[in-house]
């Protein structure tokens, strides 16, 4: 998405703080787990260099979960944190820090996968960061979803006419 917007004649950061906001980070998807190697690598390298140019200090990027049920083995645990740490060398590359956003399926099992990617890490680097759920299905019935991102999405709509 990032892309369809960097051409033009003024620059895409220029462009951007012209309207006074700041792009703290830019939302992708992680290639598969499977493919995490130099094509892996070029994907997120692409990314992360895109999303520079319009200023963004962050590249976050998300994927749906090892395993709708919350189940995996220890071998597609790695090929996950090999990919994150990947995208991590990417981001930090082109100057960018790397956000992770979770999705509902590695919190299924008692949030089997997010405790795994998160607890040992946390204890081991005595990470001083922040982590945030979001949880707003817009499916469920006790769950706020669509009227909770309402006032978000209006003022985007209002900003920038999306």
């Amino acid at each position: 998405m990032v892309a369809a917007h960097a051409a033009g004649t003024k620059p895409p950061r220029a462009r951007l703080e012209a309207t006074g906001l700041e792009f703290v980070g830019a939302h992708t998807s992680l290639p598969e787990y499977d493919k995490a190697g130099p094509e892996g690598a070029a994907v997120v390298a692409k990314l992360a260099g895109e999303a520079r140019q319009f200023g963004t200090r962050a590249l976050v990027v998300s994927h749906p979960g090892i395993s709708p049920a919350g189940e995996f083995s220890e071998a597609a645990l790695a090929a996950k944190v090999r990919v994150l740490d990947l995208a991590g060398r990417r981001a930090a590359d082109a100057g960018l820090a790397l956000a992770y956003h979770n999705h509902q399926p590695e919190f299924r099992n008692s949030a089997a996968e997010a405790s795994a990617l998160l607890a040992d890490a946390i204890r081991r680097t005595g990470w001083p960061g922040w982590l945030i759920d979001e949880e707003e299905p817009p499916d469920q019935p006790d769950k706020p979803g669509k009227p909770a991102t309402g006032p978000s999405r209006r003022a985007m709509k209002t900003v920038f006419g999306v």
